[in-house]
């Protein structure tokens, strides 16, 4: 509600101010930028926080994190974010992008943004939501369909649940320790070591890092 009324310049420098100064007054700095859609596509609402997002983060060098599932979502709001002039998608991760087809995937993938598939340990791997399965052995096929498709160093992965909550009822229902404890031996196993280490820590050094160096 506090920046209904402001101008997309305004929540621009708001944006900008967090990502290089503090965020509420403190020197505590925003990592990157995240924004989201509805599944049905942007509201006007919406798209005026997508213009003052690319405005910012474009002028802070940082990144902008979409919540967009489905593919024709997630293509008007990068037209948005390219008519602000923010038009090196290396700096855009495509969130919750499973449910949209293995070929959209590479799509983007092929103009740079990386991809980010985060339903890891889903307990519901038929939720009609997601578009499909999101079991491990589905979603190993879908990383390695993008690491065949030569874009290894375009994938990100998840378990959305990046927080415990107590009352747990309240939690997410998967497990943010299982990515690791599970699913990475498997992803290791399918794709090899070296793959498996792009997707697992280099690829989010990358994708978010300000500068160039990955240690």
């Amino acid at each position: 509600p506090q920046l209904a009324d402001r101008s997309v310049a305004e929540v621009a420098d708001h944006f900008h101010r967090e990502l290089t100064q503090g965020i509420n007054e403190t020197t505590i700095r925003a990592g990157h930028v995240k924004i989201a859609t509805t599944e049905q596509g942007p509201t006007p609402a919406e798209t005026k926080i997508h213009r003052a997002a690319a405005r910012a983060a474009k002028r802070a060098g940082a990144t902008i994190g979409l919540h967009s599932p489905f593919a024709d979502a997630m293509r008007q709001v990068v037209k948005t974010l390219e008519q602000e002039g923010f038009n090196d998608l290396s700096r855009l991760v495509w969130g919750h992008a499973q449910p949209s087809s293995l070929d959209d995937h590479k799509a983007m993938a092929a103009r740079g943004a990386t991809i980010q598939y985060d339903a890891i340990s889903d307990e519901n791997p038929q939720d009609p939501f997601w578009g499909g399965p999101t079991d491990d052995e589905s979603m190993l096929d879908r990383i390695q369909g993008m690491v065949e498709a030569g874009f290894g160093d375009r994938v990100l992965v998840s378990t959305d649940g990046c927080v415990a909550l107590n009352p747990p009822s309240f939690q997410y229902s998967r497990d943010p320790a299982y990515l690791y404890r599970t699913f990475a031996p498997k992803l290791e196993a399918r794709i090899g070591e070296a793959a498996a280490r792009k997707v697992l820590r280099d690829n989010v050094i990358r994708a978010f890092r300000r500068g160039s160096n990955v240690r």
